[in-house]
């Protein structure tokens, strides 16, 4: 037997042991950057460490049934209950997607199982062992690693998307179904009655008006009473349709007050400097959407459910006390061995210290963990209420680790542009290529978000006369307004086709309008600022679409690959192809210029291609045409309204047109992505399109009522 081998199999135990109780320790610490990082990376590691953790545990656990006759692991009898608490897990991590989630039912079975090994290594082990303190060391871990483990199942269990939808289904029919009785008069109790409808409002309408707060423990607590509604939008749940008039008097409520704002930014103010508005409309929605984080993926869901928070929270109290008092029977344990003159060995008694130790010291700081969190101050705060001492003490200490400043997301959007795309495809070399087929390299890139980009954002949702039609509207409002209604070209480029490709074929004329309508002012002026919203939130919704398959259609996908193969022709053509930069809007002007007019359109031509009927082909909305002439069309044909209106100083500047058909479109899809596009997000970073989605909603937008969307 070689010496490497012989060491493993002396140190193999110790370093398993070890092994996993890093791996708990990295969990406690690391789980929580990947709310606001979006690194590969670090996801990676944590994946892996996810799926070793529990298998490190098991095998480990397994193994000891192997050793338990050894008499150089005395301590093996204190190990197994301690791999238990392993496998319950961190609070701050239960499961690191939404599937595992549904798996609950699996680790229920592992419970059970694992429970059972653990048993078995300890009576197996209990018969050879004199020593009373150490039994009792191990009877009190037992019962801290099961209650741990089980902990884990049950967090599981309520974060999934069937149990959630039944709650708030369930809630939503008994409001109903009191709210029928009390009209009816068969109620037994009018008073009970009144009470569980009030109730039912509140968790859905909220307590609290958000837009007058101007503290942050306000905006915590607005926060913290609208989390039923915020899981209603997230799992697509509707609400109760007596609701809808509160809602419409919240949206003219917040109307009234941003007033004074939009007259001051049509009077030429820059209101994206001074106005506090959009800054704490984004916040708002960064710390319910931690909220829901926090259910989804951690144990602080568990710990404040609405039916058993003294269970929820007891439970980490009995484990700290559990292991607190293993740590000193084991201490009393060991020094009185050693006063006898037979002690453990030494390796083994300090694996045994460090395990018990960091047992506790995990155990504290998982408690503190969820003490400090957002759902801790609102459950004090809506017991205790905002005075006396404890409450505004946790907010302190909250607002310490959280400042106002601080983003609770990754603040990225993914950016995917079409032509630099297919140049970058096109100067690849042999290993890009390569890792280009496998999924390692792609076309998109990060991009922080600027907050006058959000602002911008934000600041559209004050036009009242499009207000009404922001959750389906998508982009033709804008035009309608600024007079190219229905049967003009731009707006058939939308209403004629499916959403997917009125993406693809804006992100054109978009791209088009920047090369082609010379530099934009400077980024201190309206237009430069639309002009960079405009491609921005184009190249973002052209990632989540054609990259990531958000409300594709076949149309879409169709009209994406025609346009791809359009560029990689022309690239083709063009001489200077491998040297060229997309960044550089002169040699993007000459490529286009040189290369859309050859593209020859069938329909055009007067005779359609073997295959293509000629009637349907002369649709000019037709996916099979060419893509990028169409967009030449409609970019050349913007660009003309637009210098005639800065001729004649009437109508609005091009970009700003531009801007707001892309804020139409991500509203749009904001209101229609999945829930599970949502929830599986929060985990990587969060997506800008649900801090959007939840934008609406706290306005009034894009509510899903029983009966329909308001």
């Amino acid at each position: 037997m070689s010496s490497a081998q012989q060491l493993w199999e002396k140190w193999e135990l110790q370093c398993l042991v070890l092994a996993s109780f890093i791996l708990q320790a990295f969990f406690l610490f690391a789980a929580g950057i990947r709310q606001r990082n979006k690194s590969a990376v670090l996801r990676i590691l944590l994946w892996l460490a996810y799926l070793s953790a529990d298998y490190v545990a098991v095998f480990v656990l397994g193994h000891l049934t192997l050793q338990m006759d050894d008499p150089r692991h005395q301590l093996v009898l204190l190990w197994a209950p301690v791999l238990l608490l392993h496998l319950g897990g961190q609070d701050t991590i239960t499961a690191f997607s939404m599937e595992d989630n549904e798996l609950w039912k699996r680790h229920l079975l592992g419970l059970l199982t694992q429970v059972a090994m653990a048993v078995y290594v300890v009576a197996k082990s209990w018969r050879r062992s004199s020593d009373g303190l150490l039994v009792a060391t191990v009877a009190l871990m037992f019962v801290s690693g099961t209650v741990k483990y089980a902990e884990r199942t049950w967090a599981l269990k309520t974060a999934t998307s069937d149990t959630i939808k039944d709650s708030r289904m369930s809630d939503l029919y008994e409001a109903m179904r009191t709210r029928e009785a009390a009209a009816s008069g068969s109620s037994s109790s009018s008073s009970s009655s009144a009470v569980r409808i009030q109730r039912y409002n509140q968790d859905i309408v909220g307590r609290q008006k958000w837009w007058l707060q101007e503290e942050y423990a306000d905006l915590v607590q607005a926060a913290g009473d609208s989390f039923p509604n915020c899981m209603n939008a997230l799992m697509d749940i509707p609400v109760a349709p007596w609701l809808q008039p509160q809602i419409w008097g919240m949206i003219r409520e917040i109307q009234r007050l941003r007033g004074p704002a939009t007259q001051a930014a049509g009077a030429g103010g820059s209101r994206e400097e001074v106005d506090a508005f959009p800054s704490r409309a984004y916040k708002l929605g960064e710390i319910q959407l931690s909220l829901m984080y926090d259910h989804l993926y951690t144990k602080v869901g568990l710990r404040y459910a609405q039916r058993w928070p003294v269970v929820g929270l007891g439970l980490p109290l009995l484990t700290l006390a559990t292991t607190s008092s293993a740590l000193a029977l084991f201490a009393a344990a060991a020094t009185r061995k050693k006063d006898g003159g037979a002690s453990y060995r030494a390796v083994d008694v300090a694996v045994s210290y460090v395990l018990l130790g960091g047992a506790v010291a995990l155990e504290v700081l998982s408690i503190l963990t969820v003490t400090l969190s957002f759902r801790s101050y609102c459950f004090l705060r809506d017991k205790l209420g905002a005075g006396g001492r404890l409450t505004p003490a946790v907010f302190w200490l909250v607002r310490s680790l959280r400042p106002c400043d601080k983003q609770l997301w990754s603040n990225k959007w993914e950016q995917y542009n079409l032509l630099a795309g297919c140049i970058k495809e096109k100067q690849a070399g042999v290993l890009t290529r390569a890792m280009r087929r496998v999924g390692l390299a792609g076309d998109t890139e990060l991009r922080r978000i600027s907050d006058e980009t959000k602002a911008l954002i934000c600041n559209e949702l004050d036009d009242e006369i499009r207000l009404h039609v922001f959750s389906h509207a998508r982009g033709t409002a804008i035009l309608s307004r600024s007079g190219r209604g229905v049967g003009s070209q731009l707006h058939n480029s939308i209403s004629r086709v499916d959403f997917s490709t009125s993406v693809v074929t804006w992100h054109l004329v978009t791209d088009m309008c920047f090369f082609f309508g010379g530099k934009p002012p400077g980024m201190d002026d309206g237009g430069g600022r639309h002009a960079a919203l405009a491609r921005e939130v184009s190249s973002y919704l052209m990632d989540l679409v054609m990259e990531r398959r958000v409300l594709i259609s076949s149309e879409g996908h169709v009209a994406h690959r025609k346009a791809r193969d359009e560029v990689k022709q022309i690239l083709a053509r063009h001489e200077g192809a491998k040297v060229l930069d997309a960044g550089d809007a002169d040699a993007m002007r000459k490529l286009l210029e040189a290369g859309v007019p050859m593209i020859s359109d069938p329909a055009e031509g007067g005779a359609a291609p073997e295959g293509v009927d000629m009637v349907f082909a002369s649709n000019s909305y037709e996916t099979m045409r060419p893509v990028l002439p169409r967009a030449w069309r409609l970019a050349q044909l913007l660009l003309q309204k637009g210098r005639g209106a800065a001729e004649t100083g009437g109508g609005a500047p091009p970009w700003e047109i531009i801007a707001s058909v892309w804020v139409e479109m991500l509203f749009h899809l904001a209101t229609r992505c999945e829930a599970g596009f949502h929830a599986k997000n929060l985990s990587t970073g969060g997506e800008f399109i649900t801090h959007v989605r939840f934008l609406l909603l706290n306005r009034g937008i894009g509510w899903n009522f029983i009966l329909g969307r308001a």
